[in-house]
């Protein structure tokens, strides 16, 4: 515990600015620790702590002040991580000031932790005790006769979301029969540097959310407390309490920050929140999510595709835009043996899929396709044109413009089968042909005439292999001006595809 007089040797650094917080909270509280964790108090601990650990706050200020000239004057240390990082409390002129995490060797990063320090050690304390559950579970599982087997939906699981080598989040959750909602026992999330403010909680959340309608439930989670047991039953040395336990801090300031409002102590949302809350953690595009209220889609079936990569946004776009029945081809409701069925869903998605392809190679840019910089792509923006096809209609054929947002000029290198080569401009508009080489020949004249003047037609790669097959419709192509470019796609290949992600969808829910 801290005496007056060790505070006052701290507040002579900050000018008599630290805040009231803080003061309490190292005269009465001290410093806790555990699992490798420690905070920075004031005094001699008098808990057990890793042999490493800095003594008190005021040893590791003054070191870094000497140390460190780019650390800041407005920071005070609360704790040491690894890699050369610490949270640190902000001190502001007035008020108690936020926490956030630096970098020595960026210091003029700041990321925040939370908004107040009342709040990190609450979710301080909280990641703690998740730990706790987590290790005891994990001990308990592997030295059990089940651990071998595979979990149900309804059986606790404990999961770490991890980058590379950095854990991000912890989560320890089932789906619960009697309420058909998620129940939530762990939720630990890590601030890192390296992500953007509330990365870390926005992909538990989606994660959580995913889960829950994978179950076959609502998306009304129900964050509930673990103690424990005998162990009697089974391994699992926890029970459930009736009582709940608080939405955690990071979520709630997450949602806050998206304009969802979170009642933290009522330790759950509903449904509707839920929705609410998967739509803006999924990030959908702006044109994606206007076709949402007509497409007669549930949203978070659409979320859930996307978050999994069943169907990356684009494609989910295309289809609700394109399909004759978008929701037949998201669940992947029609087998094989529906023919006619499966091949109209068929060629729709060998749309999506070219569309999809191209948009990955336009956001490259001259880069090679093994480069060192795989992370830094062009911003393009795809406009289908606004409204959804007709029904009935073949909208194959139909224009996707795509637009570079920096200004530059949007090229695809290739394969020219015929026509002029697109030019190089800001804007590139598209019509897809996905029917194979036989088709081609049949449908491509008449798909010419829809064509105007600089836009492109996009056919499969079968069409550049059986190039004298097609020689009718390229003749009429180049008579026409119209460019006709080869897709790095075969129709076999992206009928393989297909076939293996409709059959996904189809058993993505339980």
């Amino acid at each position: 515990m801290a005496t007056a007089d060790d505070v006052a040797v701290v507040q002579e650094f900050f000018a008599d600015r630290l805040p009231a917080s803080w003061t309490a909270w190292v005269t009465e509280c001290g410093a806790p620790s555990g699992y490798g964790r420690a905070l920075l108090g004031l005094g001699r601990r008098t808990t057990d702590v890793p042999a490493n650990a800095p003594e008190d706050a005021l040893d590791v200020l003054m070191l870094l002040r000497l140390t460190e000239p780019g650390f800041g004057t407005d920071l005070l240390p609360l704790e040491v991580l690894p890699d050369r990082q610490l949270h640190c409390l902000s001190v502001g002129p007035a008020g108690p000031g936020t926490v956030v995490l630096v970098d020595l060797d960026r210091p003029e990063l700041r990321v925040r932790a939370a908004s107040n320090l009342r709040n990190f050690l609450s979710q301080w304390q909280r990641d703690l005790h998740a730990i706790a559950m987590t290790v005891t579970e994990y001990f308990g599982r592997r030295d059990s006769t089940e651990a071998d087997t595979l979990l149900r939906p309804d059986e606790w699981s404990t999961r770490r979301l991890c980058s590379q080598d950095v854990v991000v989040a912890l989560l320890q959750t089932r789906h619960n029969r009697d309420t058909n909602e998620h129940d939530v026992a762990v939720c630990a999330t890590a601030t890192l540097s390296s992500f953007a403010e509330g990365a870390p909680a926005r992909w538990a959340m989606t994660t959580i959310l995913v889960e829950s309608y994978q179950a076959g439930g609502s998306l009304a989670v129900n964050f509930v407390r673990r103690v424990r047991t005998d162990g009697q039953n089974g391994y699992h040395p926890f029970r459930i309490e009736s009582r709940r336990q608080p939405v955690p801090l990071p979520f709630a300031e997450w949602a806050r920050s998206r304009g969802i409002a979170l009642d933290e102590r009522s330790g759950r949302w509903d449904h509707e929140t839920g929705e609410r809350l998967l739509v803006a953690a999924t990030r959908l595009p702006d044109s994606l999510r206007a076709l949402l209220p007509s497409a007669g889609v549930a949203p978070a079936a659409v979320c859930a595709a996307v978050a999994t990569q069943t169907w990356p946004a684009l494609d989910a776009e295309a289809v609700l835009r394109r399909a004759c029945a978008p929701v037949r081809v998201l669940t992947g409701a029609v087998l094989v043996t529906d023919r006619l069925r499966y091949l109209a869903d068929q060629q729709v998605v060998r749309g999506a899929m070219m569309l999809s392809t191209l948009y990955r190679h336009l956001q490259r840019g001259d880069q090679p396709s093994a480069s060192d910089d795989d992370d830094t792509v062009r911003s393009i923006e795809v406009d289908f044109g606004g409204a959804r096809s007709v029904p009935g209609r073949d909208a194959s054929a139909e224009p996707v413009a795509f637009t570079a947002v920096d200004g530059g000029p949007v090229t695809a290198d290739w394969p020219v089968l015929a026509g002029p080569a697109p030019l190089a401009d800001r804007r590139l508009v598209i019509r897809t042909l996905a029917v194979d080489a036989d088709l081609l020949a049949v449908v491509g004249p008449a798909a010419l005439r829809g064509c105007h003047l600089g836009e492109v037609l996009l056919v499969p790669a079968d069409a550049s292999a059986r190039h004298r097959e097609l020689t009718d419709f390229l003749t009429a192509a180049d008579r026409a001006g119209i460019c006709v470019l080869a897709a790095p796609e075969y129709t076999t290949t992206m009928d393989v595809a297909i076939a293996k992600r409709l059959d996904r969808a189809r058993m993505t829910r339980q």
